[in-house]
């Protein structure tokens, strides 16, 4: 039995709580400084409190992922260094519990802790990321909506394929008046334009079956001015005409386009197919990573004693797990094209798990053992 009761018992607990407790602080943090871009990007088209929440929640996923096996690392050595000073793993080993059960315990805990990973990164992160972007999307449309279908003054810039629409807000001169004047400006393929201007102007609907969501800006007491291409522009005059009234239609779709509901890079969950191999294998290779992290957490407690090792071997044990997410997925994606799967497989195993359990078969009887002075 791998996971044997008595080590579970005095393991268990304290891994899990210290596991569960930095992960949170790591989420927290990343999403604290993630909070105000996600903010001034939820407020820019009328978003609320719960809307930034939501997309901070959309983030939280990748940032698991990446703690992870830092955190069971972290969490793991602490909860086998207390027990083993404490004298309860000396207890066990008394009792007959042999110390490969709690090796056997620590690669359990790894094997869980690397398929939540591939769980998350490959199915959760995906799916976080594209509904991030149709939130988004619908937060920029909803405000869009908003901004031409109430009354009211305006302060905003709008564009088209064809032109940009510039609200202004009325001035203190403009008593009595709704909205600021209007400024339409719109760029010719010869690159001569036009630029429209209307202090008296309003945004209707004109619904039908064919545009449902048709619109058209009903334009008063309107002034155009005409502009040549620059190229002629030093030798051209300046067109000026006023007229009475004027309109343009154009949909809303036109000013904010749905988004695309078909996953675009990066947001598709992860497939066993050829085309995904090398997706695969970088999200396989950091999914080996969290067993590699529990047993390198061993490592350090038995490389670190009661000397002054003991105040080095986290920080370096640290910097292995950071080396191996780096160093290792890119050989892990060099050999792609040049093993099998089964073969890379296989190298992989021993390379992120072999060097750790061969210092704990040499060393592995002292893990029962407190450590002098502990």
């Amino acid at each position: 039995m791998i996971l044997p009761g008595p080590v579970f018992k005095i393991l268990g607990k304290p891994l899990v709580r210290r596991l569960a407790l930095l992960l949170a602080m790591v989420v927290g943090i990343f999403l604290i400084e993630s909070f105000t871009t996600l903010m001034e990007r939820a407020l820019q088209f009328g978003g609320t409190p719960w809307d930034v929440a939501t997309l901070l929640a959309y983030k939280a996923p990748e940032i698991v992922d990446i703690a992870l096996a830092l955190g069971l690392l972290i969490a793991f050595y602490f909860a086998l260094a207390e027990a083993r000073n404490k004298g309860e793993l000396m207890i066990l080993a008394t009792a007959g519990v042999h110390w490969v059960r709690v090796v056997g315990f620590a690669l359990v805990v790894g094997l869980v802790g690397g398929a939540v990973s591939y769980t998350v990164a490959g199915y959760i992160v995906p799916r976080a990321h594209f509904a991030e972007r149709i939130k988004m999307a619908e937060l920029r449309t909803g405000h869009v909506l908003q901004q031409i279908s109430e009354t009211g003054p305006r302060n905003e810039i709008l564009n088209m394929e064809q032109a940009s629409f510039i609200a202004t807000p009325p001035s203190n001169t403009e008593s009595g008046l709704e909205r600021g004047p209007l400024f339409i400006v719109q760029t010719n393929p010869d690159q001569s334009w036009r630029v429209i201007q209307s202090y008296d102007w309003t945004i209707v609907k004109t619904p039908s079956p064919d545009v449902p969501d048709g619109r058209r800006i009903e334009l008063l007491s309107l002034r155009a001015f005409d502009g040549p291409p620059p190229e002629v522009a030093a030798t051209s005059n300046l067109n000026v005409f006023n007229t009475t009234s004027a309109d343009l239609s154009f949909r809303l779709q036109d000013i904010a386009p749905e988004p695309a509901l078909v996953a675009a890079l990066g947001e598709n969950v992860l497939r066993f197919t050829r085309e995904d191999g090398r997706r695969i294998a970088s999200i396989g290779a950091r999914a080996l990573l969290v067993p590699a992290a529990a047993l390198l957490a061993i490592v350090a407690v038995l490389a670190g004693g009661s000397g002054r090792s003991r105040f080095f071997v986290l920080p370096v044990a640290i910097a292995l797990v950071m080396t191996y997410d780096v160093l290792g997925r890119t050989l892990v994606l060099d050999g792609v094209d040049a093993f099998a799967p089964h073969v890379l497989v296989v190298i992989a195993l021993c390379a992120y798990l072999g060097p750790a359990l061969l210092f704990i078969a040499w060393r592995g009887e002292a893990i029962m053992i407190p450590s002098r002075g502990g």
